[in-house]
């Protein structure tokens, strides 16, 4: 019977909540901004800062509706709601966005899609990948007791990973720049939670120890202090993993383009620099790499 009634006061919800999406976003962030006229024409644009502004309160309120749906979901132990209310917001905000056939209602839409492409794709990805199979308390991570040691030890680790995996290329005189030195050290970043596979290791040898016919306490601690231990490792790489996942993809997407632009030399002189600059073809039976890839010859016809 629970079921039924889960889905039922998550459809209601998510259709208030798509209602109160709808008018903050197009009655109350749009009227915020100044139409200007493009190009003398009686239509009236938005600015691009405005726009992106929108764009920004937009996600910022979405996640904030999630989050309020998923945690008083929880409270009351009944999660399935709130993904229904969460899928009837967006589902029901994207449909009248469609409705409407505006300009400003069409480009929030295409905002949203390209700016959530890119969360999922480099955010929550990563993220799931690290705790899909994992036993860990999430909550548990986030403790005033817990969160501030553990995010600076992970925090730590991952910058001596990103030191050591830079300079061992420059170290061994392989022919990197130096922007390839940074995106090897950006790369090394996401293997450095690989131990986090083996997070349930230490609790569970510590219930084999203490739990068998004959329990072997081989640490001195009690069997309570082994397991807070054993704990704290595993929240510890379960933690890792999740920074290192989520900073190396979105670093990566980021500054892959950037860091492995190859800027090729150019054997021509000033004046041959000075015709293609202007231009002009190449000069016959030059050699030109500026701006036009590796390796192009011109010749005589």
């Amino acid at each position: 019977m629970l079921g039924p009634i889960q889905v039922a006061v998550g459809f209601v919800v998510g259709i208030m909540l798509a209602y109160a999406l709808y008018f903050s976003v197009f009655n109350i962030f749009y009227k915020e901004g100044e139409r200007v006229p493009l190009g003398g024409l009686k239509i009236l644009y938005f600015t691009e800062r405005h726009s992106n502004h929108v764009r920004f309160a937009t996600m910022t309120l979405i996640l904030l509706f999630s989050m309020l749906c998923t945690s008083v979901a929880s409270l009351v132990q009944c999660v399935g709601g709130a993904a229904v209310a969460i899928v009837v917001m967006l589902s029901l905000f994207s449909h009248w966005c469609d409705a409407a056939h505006k300009l400003e209602h069409d480009t929030t839409k295409g905002d949203l899609s390209v700016a959530f492409r890119f969360v999922w794709d480099y955010i929550a990805m990563p993220g799931l990948f690290g705790l899909a199979g994992s036993t860990v308390d999430f909550g548990a991570i986030f403790t005033k007791d817990f969160f501030g040691s553990g995010i600076t030890c992970v925090l730590t680790g991952l910058a001596v990973r990103f030191v050591v995996s830079a300079l061992t290329p420059f170290l061994f005189r392989m022919p990197f720049s130096f922007r390839e030195l940074i995106f090897t050290g950006i790369g090394s970043l996401g293997k450095g939670p690989l131990q986090a596979v083996f997070a349930g290791i230490p609790l569970l040898n510590v219930n084999e120890q203490h739990g068998s016919a004959n329990p072997t306490n081989l640490t001195g601690r009690s069997y309570e202090e082994d397991v807070r231990y054993a704990e704290t490792l595993q929240n510890s790489t379960i933690l890792s993993m999740l920074v290192a996942c989520l900073l190396c993809s979105t670093l990566l997407s980021v500054f892959s383009q950037k860091l492995l632009r190859h800027d090729a030399p150019c054997s021509l002189s000033g004046d041959q620099m000075e015709i293609i600059s202007n231009g002009e073809d190449c000069p016959p039976t030059s050699r030109c790499t500026a701006g036009r890839g590796p390796d192009i010859t011109t010749r005589q016809n």
